[in-house]
């Protein structure tokens, strides 16, 4: 299948919920996920059911990152995908155990799996690969750094690799992810992403062929980003990927991704939620950069939040309408009173359905045609 539109994501319960909130089929979003063991904004909420209702495997999974994944995920978007489209799990964060008990399970629940693998991955990551690649026949994801170009040799070090899991290109996804990424450094970024699109071997081989990154902030915190605010941050991923797509001169163009209004490093709070300061933080995909709604504290009174989320619906340049996504409609009801304004996964999961929603209209009606 070929892709559109690839979201790199991390396994937990707001990205999770965001996706199936957002109900897109999988030849519209290419969900590429990094399953994490702990997340600590998802903390006793393990057992929770989904936004599609809860799943009831006549199994026990082995662990809590499998349970998460089906209960969260795999079971309210079964309906949507075919039996045969594959999940795309990477397990460099988790332990090589705790990584093949998500395989198995996966198997045990029906779903083939593409796992994702990396140059620097140690034998066991490789070896629980080629176990999945074999009962699922899925081949798997190739996710490329920076620093495995730096490094050098890098068709030499992919042609082992392949060969290795005994692969040929045309099984094999490509994903080039710069990670993340800065405004300030948006000109080296783009001279990076064409080195790198330059220098992968095979290029018209390979499967499929992404270019991903994310320009989202680690942290939205005083003083750089104060409360009862609203800042506007440039996407650098989308302009890095405008920018090869516009120069052109690099033969096969790598499809879109992104990691939607998240980091993609691992920088969640360790605290417990309920100990945090409760200010609601949304960030909303406009254009080519990203609105940060950053409220006040809930515990002095929601009536300065509502009252910024109200100053935000009612302006036409920022605000795409309450029938964009189940973000949108939740945003509306929020400014004017008539539901809660959540919890830090209720955030996660506004700002990343709106961004699947609107970012899938972006691609469909690009505006170099």
């Amino acid at each position: 299948m070929a892709w559109n539109y690839v979201l790199m994501m991390k396994g937990m319960r707001a990205e999770y919920a965001a996706l199936v909130s957002a109900g897109r089929d999988p030849d519209v979003v290419t969900p590429i996920i990094r399953l994490v063991d702990r997340p600590p904004l998802d903390a006793g909420e393990e057992d929770a059911p989904g936004p599609g209702g809860a799943v009831q495997p006549m199994w026990e999974p082995q662990s809590a990152v499998s349970r998460r994944l089906v209960r969260g995920l795999l079971g309210p978007m079964a309906a949507v995908w075919d039996h045969d489209v594959p999940v795309r799990l990477d397990g460099s964060w988790l332990e090589p155990g705790e990584f093949s008990a998500v395989l198995d399970d996966c198997r045990s629940f029906g779903r083939p799996v593409s796992p994702v693998v990396s140059l620097g991955h140690p034998l066991h990551r490789l070896e629980a690969a080629a176990a999945a690649t074999a009962w699922s026949g899925c081949g798997f994801v190739l996710r490329l750094a920076p620093a495995d170009f730096r490094a050098g040799k890098v068709a030499s070090r992919v042609r082992d690799l392949c060969s290795s899991l005994e692969a040929k290109p045309h099984d094999v996804d490509v994903v080039l992810d710069l990670g993340a990424m800065s405004e300030r450094h948006w000109g080296a970024d783009a001279v990076l992403a064409r080195s790198m699109v330059e220098a992968l071997p095979t290029r018209d081989e390979w499967r499929n062929f992404a270019l991903t990154g994310s320009s989202t902030p680690a942290h939205a915190r005083a003083p750089e980003f104060p409360p009862d605010d609203i800042r506007w941050l440039v996407r650098s991923e989308w302009w890095t990927w405008l920018a090869l797509k516009a120069a052109g001169g690099v033969g096969r163009m790598p499809v879109f991704g992104d990691y939607g209004v998240i980091h993609p490093d691992r920088v969640e709070a360790i605290a417990e939620p309920k100990r945090l300061i409760r200010i609601p933080q949304i960030r909303y995909t406009w254009a080519d950069g990203t609105w940060l709604i950053r409220g006040t504290d809930l515990d002095g009174g929601p009536d300065d939040t509502r009252r910024l989320l109200r100053q935000f619906c009612d302006d036409p340049l920022g605000w795409s309408g309450p029938d964009m996504s189940w973000g949108d409609a939740w945003m509306l009801q929020a400014a004017t009173g008539s539901d809660s304004l959540g919890s830090f996964e209720t955030w996660r999961r506004v700002g990343q359905t709106h961004h699947i929603a609107y970012v899938t209209q972006q691609l469909a009606t690009p505006p170099w045609h």
